[in-house]
């Protein structure tokens, strides 16, 4: 068997916005996963919304400010097609993520 390698990535897509990217795979197998979008907010760096492999299932987590979390389950085969649909998604969707957070924020009275 082949030795699992570890990737990760970090992409900046504004100063206050970015995506944390790490995954394991065995030759094009990926093994395990976390992929997730974080927002700064009054100089914290907030996890928004993360894609990952936790307790052996492939599943998304979208957290609110204020600490609501929301678990939903990913229907797919194998962790490759769960790590491609949470890039999709985050490519389509980020901006949005985004703004939801931060006006729950504001309405929390962050500055």
């Amino acid at each position: 068997m082949s030795p699992a390698h570890t990737k990760s990535y970090l992409y900046v897509l504004q100063p206050d916005c970015r995506i944390r990217h790490e995954h394991q795979q065995i030759k094009k197998h990926v093994i395990g996963f976390v992929i997730q979008l974080e927002v700064k907010v009054s100089g914290v760096w907030h996890p928004v919304v993360r894609y990952d492999t936790a307790h052996g299932f492939a599943h998304k987590d979208q957290m609110h400010y204020g600490g609501r979390k929301e678990k939903y389950l990913l229907l797919v085969e194998t962790f490759n097609q769960a790590l491609t649909l949470a890039e999709e998604d985050f490519r389509d969707h980020w901006a949005s993520y985004m703004q939801n957070f931060l006006q729950e924020a504001n309405e929390h009275g962050a500055k």
